[in-house]
């Protein structure tokens, strides 16, 4: 919900998480059982309407045919028809295949386990309604699994920037969904979907939190600390406060959790619902001699090992996506421990019942509740069979208005009400609960129809980010002209898109544009020399600026405070650094040295260089791909596009491309890179899966710079030669437009919004600014 919101810091988001608690609670408190199954029923209808409008849509897209759309998503995925077969996240080795095994098992017996689908059998008055809405519901389930399995490919074949951008936004694979509903209907769609996502996770909270905290207030509280004696008011403020203590427990675990994948989280519950109450369910149908040993040895034995597993997993430690990555205490080795603490679970449960002592008159129990499971028959007479049984006292059961008895006792459900006040909850509920799923479907449509592909860096930059997006136009319109003075060389904008800073190099100072107002605000002197290139630290803080003068008697990186807008250090190069790029977790700066047929790796906390590294002559941009294990040069008297790995600092491959390479940039979602050629007046485009050229493009005279929209859509390269840019189609590779700028056009640079770009007129002393949205 912070993502959705914009909120970003750690502790933004554990205020969202606490105000998500703190209403999940009152909506308890308030709503109890009756708002809660209302919830739930409009939540199941809105699913599968959502799923089956987004279903037909889908493969009415390819004419109802579901191998063209499954071919498309092959296609557009980097692991080709392998995307098809099952195993593909699981089948890396023997332990992820069992843990895939695992995974399975809770998914399938959990359904069974979970709390708040139990709960929903108070409401039915016998045993034969029951048996006829479990059927429904298998029937829904199973309808509902097939329309996933048509969506999540759909994703993959019809989301602009297919699996990879679906991978970069937030929440990964999770945002799939509501992608697909904002390519297939846009905003309305999306927000329906949004809506009923919420929706979802209302329903489910609300159940989870009324189950335990009536479980703990009868069964725990009244029964056995009460020995049965406590009326029915005071168990009902028992629950009350047990709903406000489970909700507290469960924001400190949502803090906790915090940056964990959804989806596994939920596999989790699933693992635990199956290992606590699965085994006593079919025991107590199927096996007459189970008795309350078998039951309290399977719960709690199903429910501790499952819990003491996960502690021990790599869920929790010893892995990058760890609850705890910095820990390593992981001596399980499956991620979902189904597959132990189940078979566990219904092996306590034998044992506990064939070492404990059962009664005859659960026997008798265990016949009168066969006989209504198999049949329905009998809940009339269940009362009969309930007092010939000896138990510690409690309420009688209630009578339903036909004078059969309902399956369940009556201090299962809520005391009555009148009804006129509980008209009144059940309008406040509906209204809280629409006014809330409105504020979320509006925040989730601003922020997933226009956050940009590469998310994952711009959301969590902090305070400042901008994250309304586009869309781009394939013809931009020329905006204002900015005079900056001097010889404007190269423009950088900063990552939350506030500033626009320039290199001026004849001037030797670095020029602050405000880009809400377009006017210079701020000049940063630089002592050192002539001011070349720029590269900012991931969260914007810090700008590293590129030294070097014609003589190439100066070549140094001024390290540059943006708070404060001072350079605070300098680092002597061995030659002329051109456009260097920070690594994604700002620990390393890694510059091209022009002259020496090298990559300097400079550790960011000392400002020292680690290591060089050899690549082809004259290196002239850096840029490294999406997950910052690869870092990419174009080396520009070569005509070769360098390959590094960033870990182990080898060069992977040399790639041929055009003449003079100049610079490179990486694409925000597919695997993608593309360069100039400004001997060759093209652009080349690169797979990065072969490691070779896909693609030339034609484009201006002498072309400069290169850098993508933020969604991908558009390439824009900067021609010094011809004062254009050219605008380039990233799905056909052709050019839809072609912008005149001032004199001498060096580089471009995008908002991170999308909405703007910025072009350095070297010549006159300007910035162009390009209207990206029309």
């Amino acid at each position: 919900v912070a993502l959705l919101l914009n909120v970003t810091g750690a502790r933004a988001k554990a205020v969202v998480v606490a105000v998500v608690g703190l209403l999940m609670i009152f909506y308890v408190l308030v709503g109890g059982m009756r708002g809660t199954t209302w919830v739930q029923i409009v939540k199941a209808t809105l699913l599968i309407i959502g799923a089956g409008m987004m279903t037909a849509w889908a493969l009415g897209s390819f004419g109802l045919n579901l191998s063209a759309l499954l071919g498309e998503a092959a296609a557009r995925s980097s692991h080709g028809q392998a995307v098809l077969a099952p195993g593909l996240q699981y089948g890396k080795n023997t332990t992820t295949k069992i843990d895939f095994v695992s995974l399975g098992l809770a998914l399938v017996l959990g359904t069974a386990g979970l709390p708040h689908i139990l709960m929903r059998f108070y409401t039915v008055p016998s045993a034969r309604e029951a048996r006829r809405t479990v059927v429904w519901a298998i029937w829904l389930i199973g309808i509902f699994y097939l329309f996933s399995l048509v969506i999540g490919y759909a994703a993959a074949a019809l989301v602009a920037g297919g699996p990879q951008r679906i991978a970069g936004m937030p929440g990964e694979e999770n945002s799939a969904a509501p992608l697909l509903a904002y390519q297939l209907g846009g905003e309305v769609l999306l927000g329906f979907i949004s809506a009923v996502a919420f929706a979802t996770i209302l329903a489910v909270v609300a159940g989870l939190t009324i189950t335990a905290s009536a479980s703990f207030a009868h069964d725990v509280y009244a029964n056995v600390v009460k020995r049965g004696n406590l009326d029915p008011d005071r168990e009902v403020l028992v629950a009350r406060i047990t709903a406000c203590v489970i909700g507290a427990l469960a924001v400190g675990g949502g803090i906790v959790a915090l940056g964990q994948n959804v989806a596994f989280l939920v596999a989790l519950a699933f693992a635990v619902a199956a290992s606590a109450n699965l085994p006593t369910i079919l025991y107590s149908l199927f096996w007459r001699r189970f008795n309350t040993s078998g039951v309290l040895w399977s719960m709690y034995g199903g429910l501790t090992s499952c819990v003491l597993l996960i502690v021990f997993s790599p869920a929790v430690s010893g892995t990058p996506k760890s609850m705890f990555p910095s820990l390593d205490f992981a001596i399980f080795p499956l991620r979902n421990p189904a597959l132990v603490s189940v078979p566990l679970a219904f092996l306590l449960g034998y044992l506990g019942t064939v070492l404990g002592k059962g009664e005859a008159a659960e026997e008798a129990r265990f016949a009168e509740m066969e006989v209504r499971a198999l049949t329905g028959a009998g809940a009339e007479r269940s009362q009969a069979a309930e007092a010939a049984l000896p138990s510690r006292p409690r309420p009688p059961l209630d009578t339903t208005p036909s004078g059969s008895t309902p399956i369940i006792p009556a201090w299962s459900a809520p005391a009555p009400l009148h009804r006129g006040r509980r008209r009144r909850i059940v309008l406040a509920t509906g209204v809280m609960a629409g006014v809330v799923i409105l504020v979320v479907a509006v925040s989730m449509t601003r922020v997933l129809a226009s956050a940009p592909p590469g998310a994952d860096t711009t959301l969590q930059l902090g305070p400042n980010t901008v994250a309304d997006v586009g869309p781009e136009v394939a013809i931009p319109a020329l905006g204002a002209t900015i005079p900056v003075g001097g010889t404007p060389g190269f423009v950088a904008v900063s990552p939350n898109g506030r500033h626009a800073y320039i290199a001026n190099g004849n001037a030797r100072v670095v020029t602050v544009v405000d880009t809400a107002v377009n006017q210079v605000t701020a000049t940063i002197p630089i002592a050192a020399g002539p001011p070349q290139f720029l590269a900012f630290a991931p969260d914007g803080r810090t700008l590293y600026v590129t030294v070097f003068n014609d003589q190439r008697t100066v070549h140094a990186i001024d390290v540059l405070d943006t708070e404060s807008n001072t350079v605070i250090a300098t680092i002597p190069q061995p030659a002329r650094p051109y456009l260097p790029a920070v690594s994604r977790d700002g620990k390393r700066l890694f510059v091209p040295n022009h002259d020496t047929a090298s990559l300097s790796v400079i550790d960011t906390d000392t400002n020292s260089v680690i290591t060089e590294v050899k690549v082809a002559p004259n290196p002239h941009w850096v840029a490294f791909s999406r997950d910052g294990r690869r870092a990419y040069t174009a080396n520009h008297e070569s005509n070769l596009v360098s390959v590094i790995d960033t870990t182990t600092l080898e060069v992977l491959a040399t790639i041929p491309v055009g003449t003079s390479p100049h610079s490179i940039a990486v694409h925000p979602n597919l695997p993608l890179v593309a360069n100039v050629n400004y001997g060759a007046d093209t652009m080349s485009v690169i797979n990065t899966v072969t490691d070779r050229v896909v693609a030339t493009v034609p484009v201006g005279r002498h072309p400069q710079d290169i850098t993508w929209a933020p969604d991908g859509r558009f390439a824009y390269v900067v021609n010094e030669g011809s004062n254009t840019v050219t605008v380039i189609d990233a799905r056909t590779n052709r050019v839809t437009a072609t912008i005149p700028t001032g004199a001498g056009p060096t580089s471009i640079a995008v908002l991170p919004n999308g909405r703007q770009a910025y072009v350095s007129d070297l010549s006159s002393g300007t910035l162009t600014v390009l209207e990206l949205t029309g």
